[in-house]
């Protein structure tokens, strides 16, 4: 007899009723943005003018079709994040120098010349690592030797002409190590990343849903102490911008009564 259907989350819960209550997302996902914004009042990034309205594409009207939409979504790694990795070979953590964490022949025969002693081997997989990334990044989903860091997959993701918004449920792991390859990236920090450069040209944001006031605090206090390690291919100046796009945190019942 087939598993019954999963049972939606007390996130998606709260999510598919905004979106069935206001399938364009106007106004609460403006007011989503003001509310975690002013958990961190002075550092989070400002709302833009208009949040547009979410694509239908990307929030369709069944709860169904949502998942891997709004729920779950995919998010490709930072292409910024896999070109330093390979211009820093050095800096990666191997913890299996037989398999390379790869079954494919071809994927360790490259990682095993990008971690080898002998500088040609170095330049010469670095050079190929690098033309790859740059002439497949539209394949970074693929079994490539050079993809260090996989997909980040968000609990909810809304997606309009001019925003893209990303809310987290707090969890512990969320500040904990994320890569075998680079032990101080983390997840949350990966994720508002895979954001921006998903996002492109719009604003964006990521929100944590928190159980309560004293749970957001500790989360934020806990995202802080992770931050500046999980973008080493950032100088400071552009890891403080990207760290405002952590907006802040909302409890749940906070999203519970969105208009």
């Amino acid at each position: 007899m087939p598993d019954a259907a999963a049972q939606p989350s007390p996130l998606q819960t709260l999510v598919n009723d905004l979106i069935d209550r206001r399938p364009f997302g106007d106004p609460w996902m403006a007011n989503l943005w003001q509310a975690a914004a002013r958990t961190r009042p002075g550092t989070a990034s400002k709302q833009p003018v208009s949040m547009g309205s979410l694509l239908a594409e990307d929030a369709p009207p069944t709860h169904e079709e949502r998942q891997g939409k709004v729920f779950d979504r995919a998010l490709a790694p930072s292409s910024a994040f896999l070109r330093w990795l390979l211009e820093h070979p050095e800096e990666m953590t191997v913890d299996d120098p037989d398999t390379f964490g790869a079954k494919s022949d071809d994927v360790r025969a490259w990682r095993r010349r990008l971690f080898s002693d002998d500088v040609e081997d170095v330049s010469s997989a670095k050079s190929e690592g690098l033309r790859q990334l740059t002439s497949r990044l539209a394949q970074r989903g693929r079994n490539k030797w050079w993809l260090f860091e996989g997909f980040a997959r968000v609990d909810a993701c809304f997606i309009s002409e001019t925003a893209v918004l990303v809310i987290e449920r707090w969890r512990d792991s969320l500040t904990t190590s994320s890569s075998r390859w680079y032990p101080e990236r983390v997840q949350l920090w990966r994720d508002v990343d895979a954001v921006r450069e998903f996002a492109a040209s719009r604003k964006f944001g990521v929100i944590l849903a928190v159980d309560d006031d004293a749970q957001g605090a500790a989360a934020l206090e806990s995202a802080a102490t992770s931050m500046s390690g999980s973008f080493p291919h950032l100088v400071y100046e552009e890891q403080e911008k990207l760290e405002r796009h952590l907006l802040g945190y909302v409890t749940m019942a906070q999203l519970a009564e969105l208009k």
